[in-house]
This record gives structure tokens, C-alpha cells and sequence, in this order.
């Protein structure tokens, strides 16, 4: 059984072995070495969540059942209110852009998203896709 909570201060050191783990990924996404990601809710707007990064250990037993983490963030948000979640992906990670599909997300069609996090220098040079999926 898996299940979504709340990073606690004791979960640094695990979350950043993880990240560690998957240095390709924050390097494809941020042009940076691994660092803090995180999920904000009501931003950029009312009834809003940004997600920074969808991220699972890749040794651990999760693997292969990333859509249910996914399905568990979506439950949380609309639990919160939240009528959309949008999240970014580098622009042909197949393996994520394949997940967002499977979990209902679309590229993002609009106006360029207000980033939900500092966004470095390095980050201006890559091509990250925005993702959305309306929660109804």
C-alpha cells in the first residue's frame, strides 16, 4: 500500500539521496545539480496546484507504479479544492511525458506558465513542456 504525506524535516537526507539518484532528471529539467522541488498550492492562481517535480527513487518498489503516485497527488488536490495541476516535464523524457499522458495531463496551451519556484539561470536554456490536468 503506498501513501502521500507531508515532507517532514527528517525526510531531508532520504529526499536527497533520492534526488541524488536522479541527478539525469534535475539536470534535463533545471541544468543544475539536484536541489529542492516542491508543490504549491493556489499559485499561480486561486484553485491551482504546481507541482516541480514528479520524481520517484528508481531502485525503490514504487517502480512501475508511478500512476498510482500520480493518482494519489490528484486525490489530494481535489480533497484541497484545487481545480488543476500543472507540472512541467523536459521536453522529450518519454518516460514522463508517457506518464503525464497516462495520468490525464495535456500540454499546457496558453500563455507561458508563471514558474511556482526560483528558476535559475541554467533553466532559461531548456526546453521543459508544461503539462495540465483540470480536476473536476
Amino acid at each position: 500500500m503506498i501513501g502521500l504525506r507531508p515532507v517532514e524535516r527528517d525526510d531531508e537526507p532520504m529526499l536527497t539521496e533520492i534526488f541524488e539518484r536522479r541527478a539525469d532528471y534535475f539536470e534535463a529539467a533545471t541544468g543544475s545539480p539536484p536541489g529542492p522541488a516542491d508543490a504549491v498550492v493556489d499559485f499561480p492562481t486561486s484553485g491551482i496546484a504546481s507541482i516541480g517535480l514528479f520524481i520517484l527513487d528508481p531502485s525503490s518498489a514504487l517502480r512501475g507504479r508511478a500512476i498510482d503516485v500520480v493518482d494519489l497527488a490528484v486525490a489530494a488536490a481535489t480533497v484541497e479544492g484545487m481545480t488543476e495541476i500543472r507540472t512541467g516535464c523536459p521536453a522529450g523524457w518519454a518516460s514522463g511525458e508517457r506518464l503525464l499522458v497516462a495520468a490525464g495531463f495535456a500540454p499546457w496551451v496558453g500563455a507561458p506558465a508563471i514558474p511556482n519556484r526560483v528558476v535559475h539561470p541554467a533553466e532559461a536554456l531548456r526546453d521543459i513542456r508544461r503539462w495540465s490536468r483540470p480536476l473536476h
